[in-house]
This record gives structure tokens, sequence and C-alpha cells, in this order.
């Protein structure tokens, strides 16, 4: 029999219950994939939806489909976080603002949350559309440290672990400075003989 490819349609969302309803039924369908990008907030929303804790779970015992979940893991939302460990693969990013899903690499969720309107949301399975956002799902996710390492962070109190590329003599100098007003025990600093004069002559 010939696959047909269903045609490309988009439908929108404007309240958070349709877009739990959308979710509940995404969870039912998958059998391969599915990418979860969620702000601090909206992931705690979600995980306290029971419906949706057992589909996740559904999904990697039952159908073993891969399930990733991507967002910012913080002292109020830890211990959710860990009751769906045994069900995804979850890792840390700072200051995550966005909201997608992406399942089966077919679909796309997205949401956006307001404290004065209504939230909103749209589901499309529109390539474009998909597959840019499976692109920044991937490369937000090899930016990401995994779950057990914030959280251990965490019980620690420590800075999440990141290596930047800083551009700039003003962006150089503010981290500098910050770094500096940070340190609790000690500041070590290598530089060549430019250095000194990079900090004097800057306007911070």
């Amino acid at each position: 029999m010939k696959f047909t490819q269903p045609s490309e349609a988009t439908n929108a969302f404007h309240n958070s219950e349709m877009m739990g309803k959308n979710m509940v039924e995404t969870l039912t369908w998958v059998v391969d994939k599915f990418d979860a990008c969620l702000d601090h907030r909206e992931i705690s929303l979600l995980l306290a939806k029971d419906e949706i804790r057992k589909g996740l779970l559904k999904l990697k015992v039952g159908k073993s489909v891969r399930v990733r979940i991507l967002t910012e893991i913080n002292k109020e939302n830890v211990s959710e976080i860990n009751k769906i460990m045994p069900s995804a693969e979850i890792r840390h990013l700072d200051n995550i603002g966005s909201n997608f899903v992406v399942a089966d690499g077919r679909q796309y969720l997205g949401y956006a949350f307001s404290s004065v309107v209504q939230p909103h949301g749209i589901s499309t399975n529109t390539k474009v559309i998909v597959d840019a956002h499976q692109f920044l799902f991937e490369f937000l996710w090899n930016a990401s440290v995994p779950a057990e390492i914030r959280m251990g962070q965490l019980e620690r109190n420590l800075p999440v672990e990141k290596t930047e590329i800083l551009y700039g003599q003003e962006n150089i100098v503010k981290h500098f400075l910050y770094d500096l007003k940070y340190a609790q025990e000690r500041f070590d600093s290598c530089t060549d003989f430019t250095g000194p004069s990079l900090f004097v002559d800057s306007p911070i």
C-alpha cells in the first residue's frame, strides 16, 4: 500500500486546558521519540498532571520510546523532576525561556505563557517548522548537562559548570569583575603583558 503523506495543518490553542489535552493526546501516538524543551515553571505544571506523568512512563516502559526533557532544574522543581527520572533522559540548561515539544520528528507543539493573559499555543506538522525546532532542540541538548550532575551541584550549592568564549574588551572585563566579586577563597589570573592595561583603560 502506498503511504500518503498527511497534509500540513496548524491548530491554535488559547488556554491551558486545551494545551494539556493536546499534550496528553500526543503522548498516545508517539512511537519513536519525544523531545521536550520546557522552562522551570512549565515543567512543574506538567508534572503536576497525573495523566502526563503516566503518559511519559508508558512511552518509556510500554513503547520503548526515547523521551528527552530539557529544562532548568532548580531547588523548587528538583523533587518533581526526581519523580520522572526513570521515565526520561533529563538535562539542565540555565535560563530556558521556551516551551515546545517535537514528537517523532513530525509534530511540533509550542506554548507561550504570560502572567497577564491566557496562555497560547500551536500544534503543527508543517515540515519546515518541525525541522527547525528539532535542530534547535538538538543544539540546546548538546549544550546542556545531565540532570544527575545538576542535582549534585544543587546539593552542594555549586554553580553550573560552563565554558564560554568572550569577545570584546567590555565583555571580558565585565566577566572578570563578576568572578572577582564572588570569589570566596582565592582568585588566580594569568595574562600576557597587555592584560593590566586592558582593565586600567576599561570604561567599566
